[in-house]
């Protein structure tokens, strides 16, 4: 069994290329092979499923403890053949980049919580020797760093920068010649989703086509089968996530009846959604059933529960306006008292205006998109009177990114920057919903999935 962690010195630097670059190659290549991505990204995922037909998954050392990451982890390489199974992780920004100035929730992080091999991305575009001295400084801070992958270089220079990188005792296992073309668009989220690029099958075909000849396999493959196994280090750095509540992925702590539907939102205005929360619902035995607020007439029958979760509503509203039937259906439910979950992009959809379309009308705000992101980061979310959504004690940890801004976006719950710089008002809730921008990471918020579906289980009683 093999793990590996594809980090970057930056945003930029061409860590998702690579990693599905890798994950079509090792599939080709007749290797049993999964992913998962660090941090809170929703898009980065998307593309590791489009390669991997599969749910993929995130690790958060914010939301979660050593313990928990761990966790996630090995129960991926379970899922995989013992032999010749390999997971690949790919980080978040820069690989030292975490809350603030600190290393706190970075992938770095991450890599020495799961004790996981890390092979260095680096944009190599315009430089020569300088380069080296990029890799000396990434060096100097961490040992998990193994090997070292260049992008956008040619063959001859990589050829004599090679034994160069191999006297640092770092690994040299390959590189990325630039390709013509924008392989991946960007959005303000980050990359647009893989749904809106027609040929991406295609793309990536050809970036692992390119890395059969560019990747030193033997070398990469003896870096991943390595023998160190993950282990959980029972004294957990201070900058780990807080354990308290924060159990085993897998082990949700609590089960509801037999035949309890919750429906959750999924198409191509909604599709930014944790595997790990979905995974937990299943695992408490309720069953799922998607929907789409596009192209549905109405709601799934017989469901006790609601999930509304992100996506790109901005980008469909007329579409979504358009469907009157869906949104006096979603109305009717919420109104009759169906415990609900609607963040972010499902919050804007509950709105009585997106972009001047009309919506669900749950809630009187306006929403319009901006040129600016508003809140962005890990927040911890806490109520007034120490209660929170659906019974919860009021703390929440969470995530926050959006450029949308409603002229009401809550005030029943305070968010606090987990770098201590700002704080704001934000979200409604109540015994049965919570609505707002902030993203709710079930693993690390195991209070916030028991009590919801606490409330599914009344609501089908009633």
């Amino acid at each position: 069994m093999g793990r590996v962690l594809i980090a970057g010195t930056g945003s930029g630097c061409g860590k998702t290329t690579i990693t599905c670059g890798l994950l079509y190659a090792l599939k080709q290549k007749r290797i049993q092979v999964a992913s998962l991505k660090c941090g809170p990204d929703y898009i980065d995922p998307l593309y590791h499923r489009t390669v991997l037909g599969v749910p993929t998954g995130n690790l958060d050392s914010y939301f979660c403890d050593g313990r928990t990451l761990v966790s996630q982890l090995v129960k991926k390489e379970q899922s995989l053949h013992k032999d010749n199974g390999i997971v690949i992780v790919e980080g978040v920004m820069g690989y030292y980049d975490g809350i603030g100035i600190t290393t706190q929730a970075s992938t770095s992080e991450v890599a020495r919580l799961t004790s996981t091999p890390v092979i260095l991305c680096i944009n190599a575009s315009g430089m020569g020797r300088s380069l080296l001295s990029i890799v000396d400084g990434f060096l100097m801070g961490d040992k998990n760093i193994k090997g070292i992958i260049l992008n956008n270089i040619s063959a001859g220079l990589y050829q004599q920068l090679k034994p160069e990188i191999a006297d640092r005792g770092v690994v040299p296992v390959g590189y990325l010649p630039k390709i013509a073309g924008e392989l991946f668009s960007s959005r303000h989220l980050g990359l647009v989703t893989p749904d809106e690029i027609g040929d991406i099958q295609d793309r990536i075909e050809n970036v692992a086509q390119i890395m059969e000849d560019t990747i030193d396999w033997q070398a990469f493959f003896e870096l991943v089968y390595c023998d160190k196994r993950p282990e959980h280090r029972g004294n957990v750095s201070e900058n780990a996530g807080d354990a308290v509540g924060c159990d085993a992925i897998g082990n949700p702590g609590v089960t509801v009846p037999d035949g309890t539907r919750i429906a959750i939102a999924r198409d191509e205005a909604f599709c930014f959604y944790y595997d790990e929360n979905i995974q937990e619902l299943i695992n408490a035995g309720v069953q799922i059933v998607f929907f789409s607020p596009l192209r549905d007439k109405v709601l799934p029958a017989n469901i006790q529960g609601l999930i509304l979760w992100g996506g790109y509503p901005e980008l469909y509203a007329d579409k979504l306006s358009a469907n009157t039937s869906m949104i006096a259906s979603v109305r009717e439910h919420i109104e009759t008292g169906i415990p609900y979950i609607a963040e972010c992009g499902g919050f804007l959809y509950l709105q009585k205006k997106l972009c001047d379309y009309s919506m669900v009308g749950i809630f009187e705000g306006e929403a319009a998109k901006e040129n600016r992101l508003r809140n962005f980061g890990y927040i911890t979310l806490s109520s007034p009177d120490g209660r929170g959504p659906f019974g919860t004690k009021g703390h929440l940890k969470a995530h926050e990114f959006h450029y949308c801004h409603i002229n009401d976006e809550g005030s029943m719950m305070r968010a606090d920057k987990a770098s201590g710089r700002g704080s704001w008002s934000t979200a409604y809730y109540g015994d049965n919903m919570y609505a707002g921008f902030p993203h709710i990471y079930f693993p690390g918020n195991q209070e916030f999935v028991h009590k919801f579906l606490a409330k599914t289980v009344e609501h089908r009683h009633e």
